[in-house]
């Protein structure tokens, strides 16, 4: 389980099947927001239940909003062919 507090040098924005989306690159991975939760608590239940699925996914703390979001990776599927 990875938490970051800042996402300043790792947004991106990303080409994907069905348009641009802004993405997170971490560990060489895209990640995309999934959801965003009003506790820590409630935002690592959900990267717990992605964990026992086998997913990685980052809870991040916006600042700004006090809230707590939740980025899984994007399946190469989805990434453009370069």
């Amino acid at each position: 389980m990875i938490i970051l507090k800042d996402l300043s040098n790792l947004e991106v924005d990303l080409d994907t099947t069905w348009g641009r989306e802004r993405a997170i690159r971490y560990l060489g991975w895209f990640f995309l927001l999934t959801n965003t939760y009003a506790s820590l608590k409630e935002a690592i239940a959900a990267c717990r239940n992605d964990l026992d699925a086998g997913l990685l996914s980052i809870v991040v703390e916006d600042k700004s909003t006090k809230n707590f979001t939740l980025w899984c990776p994007v399946p190469n599927e989805l990434l453009p062919n370069d």
